[in-house]
């Protein structure tokens, strides 16, 4: 009977460890201005950090970018030289897709919710 509770606890660790993915979802929101549409990404826009940087390289587990691509940047935001405030996460493996490799390598960044900065 011990035998059976010890591998059922075992089996709810398990499940709780690898049975979902969890998505990192940085609750800061950060100031960006978007730079234009990537060189050689598809219809990827750039967008230039000017907050938090500390937050973005640990996300992106890349030190000394500034500029990421923005994945799931709705159309409606990319527009050059428009500011906003963005809620982003880490691009998932799924989410990624090649490039042509003509324009720089930024790190990527999917966008959870952005929302224009209004112009004073």
């Amino acid at each position: 009977m011990k035998n059976r509770y010890i591998f059922f606890l075992y089996g709810i660790i398990i499940f709780a460890a690898f049975g979902c993915e969890k998505e990192e979802i940085n609750s800061t929101e950060f100031h960006v201005v978007v730079k234009g549409q990537g060189m050689d990404c598809g219809d990827l826009f750039v967008i230039e950090f000017s907050d938090h940087l500390d937050k973005l390289h640990q996300l992106t587990g890349q030190e000394g970018w500034q500029m990421c691509y923005a994945y799931a940047l709705e159309e409606k935001f990319k527009v050059k030289g428009k500011e906003l405030l963005v809620k982003i996460r880490k691009t998932a493996n799924d989410e990624l897709y090649a490039c042509t490799c003509m324009g720089s390598g930024f790190p990527w960044v999917t966008i959870v919710s952005a929302k224009e900065i209004a112009s004073e």
